[in-house]
């Protein structure tokens, strides 16, 4: 579990969950991006789309310091996956919308929110009728706030979303916001 000051737990994927509309003049020209302040934090996700894929990066701010930080890769198809790596548009639909797909995504990061993309080892599921959400996560380095993973979603168990991530909190933040991380960091005991 991520535990930050003043009880904001669950502050990163809560603001990934709620349904904030995209700003209107993006920072970098052709992408995508969402920006959502609750009171110090700034959750910024900033993206490209491609034909079924995308890439980005999410950041998230205490005042005016980047405290956390992910990047991203993916594919999203309505057909079903055959290969990761290059999408045919020229499947049959199989009955889902991408809005389909991303609202049910939200739905498992909100059910998994103190677990998912933070690295922590072994695997995460979540179902719910013909959709199913996995998640691995790895933590990267030793004694580092760095973590990587990756989760993909089935609809029918045929695959239709698949994302690689790497991250990790900023370690400024670790000293100065005095974040815990259970599991992956342990303060040094004093002597």
């Amino acid at each position: 579990m991520v535990l930050f000051p003043e009880g904001e737990e669950k502050l990163i994927f809560l603001l990934i969950s709620n349904n904030i509309q995209p700003v209107s003049t993006p920072l970098i020209k052709g992408t995508t991006q969402y920006d959502f302040q609750n009171g110090e934090y700034l959750y910024r996700d900033i993206f490209v789309t491609g034909e079924g894929n995308f890439a980005g990066q999410e950041v998230i701010c205490r005042g005016n310091s980047p405290i956390w930080t992910m990047v991203y890769c993916g594919a999203v198809d309505q057909g079903g996956m055959s290969d990761f790596l290059h999408i045919s548009g020229a499947k049959e639909n199989i009955g889902i919308s991408k809005d389909d797909i991303f609202n049910f995504l939200r739905k498992a990061l909100y059910k998994n929110s103190e677990e998912v993309r933070f690295g922590f080892p072994g695997r995460r599921i979540y179902q719910e009728e013909k959709w199913s959400y996995s998640e691995i996560g790895k933590k990267d380095f030793r004694d580092s706030p760095g973590f990587s993973g990756d989760e993909h979603i089935t609809y029918k168990k045929r695959l239709v979303y698949r994302l690689f991530y790497q991250g990790g909190f900023l370690p400024a933040c670790w000293k100065n916001s005095q974040i815990i991380l259970e599991g992956l960091f342990k303060p040094k005991q004093e002597v």
